[in-house]
Protein backbone atom coordinates (compact mmCIF):
# COMPACT_ATOMS: atom_id res chain seq x y z
CA UNK A 1 0.00 0.00 0.00
CA UNK A 2 1.17 3.89 0.03
CA UNK A 3 3.62 4.68 2.17
CA UNK A 4 5.22 1.39 2.25
CA UNK A 5 8.39 0.51 1.11
CA UNK A 6 11.81 2.45 2.66
CA UNK A 7 11.53 2.97 6.32
CA UNK A 8 11.98 6.24 7.45
CA UNK A 9 15.30 8.09 8.40
CA UNK A 10 15.77 7.57 12.00
CA UNK A 11 17.21 10.84 13.73
CA UNK A 12 20.64 9.34 14.18
CA UNK A 13 20.80 8.73 10.54
CA UNK A 14 19.57 12.04 9.42
CA UNK A 15 22.01 13.65 11.79
CA UNK A 16 25.25 11.45 10.69
CA UNK A 17 23.63 12.23 6.78
CA UNK A 18 23.90 15.96 7.23
CA UNK A 19 27.27 15.63 9.21
CA UNK A 20 28.82 13.53 5.67
CA UNK A 21 27.44 16.41 3.25
CA UNK A 22 28.77 19.43 5.98
CA UNK A 23 31.88 17.13 5.48
CA UNK A 24 32.06 17.16 1.61
CA UNK A 25 30.93 20.92 1.32
CA UNK A 26 34.01 21.23 3.46
CA UNK A 27 36.24 19.61 1.55
CA UNK A 28 34.54 20.98 -1.55
CA UNK A 29 35.32 24.08 -0.07
CA UNK A 30 39.01 23.96 0.71
CA UNK A 31 39.85 22.34 -2.27
CA UNK A 32 38.31 25.76 -3.77
CA UNK A 33 40.72 27.94 -1.73
CA UNK A 34 43.54 26.10 -2.33
CA UNK A 35 42.62 26.29 -6.02
CA UNK A 36 42.35 30.13 -5.90
CA UNK A 37 45.31 30.72 -3.44
CA UNK A 38 47.49 28.61 -6.64
CA UNK A 39 45.70 30.97 -9.16
CA UNK A 40 46.79 33.82 -7.06
CA UNK A 41 50.30 33.12 -6.47
CA UNK A 42 50.31 32.45 -10.04
CA UNK A 43 49.31 35.60 -11.18
CA UNK A 44 51.61 37.11 -8.81
CA UNK A 45 54.44 35.29 -10.45
CA UNK A 46 53.57 35.99 -13.59
CA UNK A 47 52.61 32.36 -14.38
CA UNK A 48 50.30 32.21 -17.39
CA UNK A 49 47.40 30.35 -18.01
CA UNK A 50 49.10 27.63 -20.00
CA UNK A 51 51.35 27.00 -17.49
CA UNK A 52 49.33 27.00 -14.59
CA UNK A 53 49.02 23.15 -14.17
CA UNK A 54 52.22 22.36 -14.78
CA UNK A 55 52.77 24.72 -12.12
CA UNK A 56 49.87 23.77 -10.02
CA UNK A 57 51.98 19.97 -10.17
CA UNK A 58 55.23 21.38 -8.94
CA UNK A 59 53.76 23.06 -5.91
CA UNK A 60 51.89 19.73 -4.92
CA UNK A 61 54.95 18.02 -5.36
CA UNK A 62 57.07 20.30 -3.32
CA UNK A 63 53.96 20.07 -0.47
CA UNK A 64 54.46 16.39 -0.37
CA UNK A 65 58.31 16.74 0.71
CA UNK A 66 57.57 18.97 3.44
CA UNK A 67 57.07 17.79 7.15
CA UNK A 68 54.23 18.59 9.38
CA UNK A 69 53.83 22.21 9.78
CA UNK A 70 56.40 23.62 6.99
CA UNK A 71 55.43 25.72 4.49
CA UNK A 72 57.32 26.48 1.41
CA UNK A 73 59.35 29.96 1.53
CA UNK A 74 58.70 32.83 -0.98
CA UNK A 75 62.00 32.11 -2.65
CA UNK A 76 61.21 28.61 -3.34
CA UNK A 77 57.79 29.81 -4.60
CA UNK A 78 59.17 32.17 -6.90
CA UNK A 79 61.68 29.34 -8.29
CA UNK A 80 58.71 26.69 -8.82
CA UNK A 81 56.94 29.65 -10.77
CA UNK A 82 60.20 30.72 -13.00
CA UNK A 83 60.11 26.35 -13.59
CA UNK A 84 56.46 26.22 -14.49
CA UNK A 85 57.35 29.28 -16.97
CA UNK A 86 60.16 27.96 -18.56
CA UNK A 87 59.26 24.35 -19.50
CA UNK A 88 55.57 25.17 -20.01
CA UNK A 89 53.33 26.62 -22.55
CA UNK A 90 54.83 30.29 -23.67
CA UNK A 91 57.20 31.76 -25.66
CA UNK A 92 59.47 29.19 -26.30
CA UNK A 93 55.95 26.54 -26.12
CA UNK A 94 53.79 24.75 -28.70
CA UNK A 95 51.98 27.27 -30.64
CA UNK A 96 49.08 27.01 -33.06
CA UNK A 97 50.76 29.23 -35.58
CA UNK A 98 52.48 26.77 -38.03
CA UNK A 99 55.91 28.06 -38.63
CA UNK A 100 55.54 26.51 -42.36
CA UNK A 101 52.71 28.62 -43.15
CA UNK A 102 53.15 31.60 -40.85
CA UNK A 103 50.15 34.43 -41.52
CA UNK A 104 50.05 37.47 -43.71
CA UNK A 105 51.85 40.22 -42.66
CA UNK A 106 49.37 42.81 -41.07
CA UNK A 107 49.52 46.12 -42.73
CA UNK A 108 52.08 49.02 -42.74
CA UNK A 109 50.89 50.55 -40.06
CA UNK A 110 50.10 47.55 -37.82
CA UNK A 111 46.48 47.82 -38.02
CA UNK A 112 43.71 45.41 -39.16
CA UNK A 113 40.40 46.17 -40.01
CA UNK A 114 37.23 44.36 -38.70
CA UNK A 115 36.55 43.23 -41.62
CA UNK A 116 39.79 41.49 -42.12
CA UNK A 117 40.55 40.54 -38.28
CA UNK A 118 36.99 38.55 -38.69
CA UNK A 119 38.24 36.81 -42.23
CA UNK A 120 40.99 35.59 -40.62
CA UNK A 121 41.60 32.02 -39.70
CA UNK A 122 42.21 30.83 -35.93
CA UNK A 123 46.04 30.48 -36.79
CA UNK A 124 46.16 34.31 -37.98
CA UNK A 125 44.48 35.48 -35.14
CA UNK A 126 46.54 33.60 -32.33
CA UNK A 127 49.59 35.28 -34.04
CA UNK A 128 48.07 38.62 -33.85
CA UNK A 129 46.98 38.10 -30.66
CA UNK A 130 50.93 36.89 -29.62
CA UNK A 131 52.46 40.03 -31.90
CA UNK A 132 49.52 42.93 -30.66
CA UNK A 133 46.95 41.78 -28.10
CA UNK A 134 45.56 45.48 -27.10
CA UNK A 135 44.84 45.36 -31.17
CA UNK A 136 43.36 41.75 -30.92
CA UNK A 137 40.94 42.32 -27.88
CA UNK A 138 39.95 45.86 -29.65
CA UNK A 139 39.27 43.96 -33.13
CA UNK A 140 37.20 40.93 -31.12
CA UNK A 141 35.23 43.32 -29.07
CA UNK A 142 34.48 44.86 -32.47
CA UNK A 143 33.80 41.80 -34.35
CA UNK A 144 31.40 40.44 -31.72
CA UNK A 145 29.69 43.88 -31.68
CA UNK A 146 29.25 43.63 -34.91
CA UNK A 147 27.92 39.68 -35.38
CA UNK A 148 31.22 38.84 -37.41
CA UNK A 149 33.23 37.26 -34.90
CA UNK A 150 33.38 33.59 -36.69
CA UNK A 151 35.81 32.95 -39.43
CA UNK A 152 34.76 32.23 -42.55
CA UNK A 153 35.65 28.54 -44.02
CA UNK A 154 38.74 28.15 -45.73
CA UNK A 155 38.22 25.03 -48.65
Amino acid sequence: MFGEGAPAATPEEQIQSLKTQNQEATNHNENLAVQHAIAVSAIEHGVGAGNLDYYTFLLNSAGEKLKEGEELSAEQVAEIAQEAKSRGVGANGPTSVDPANPPPPIGGDGQVTVEQFSAMTINEKSALFAKNKPLYDQLLAQARQAGTFLPKKRI
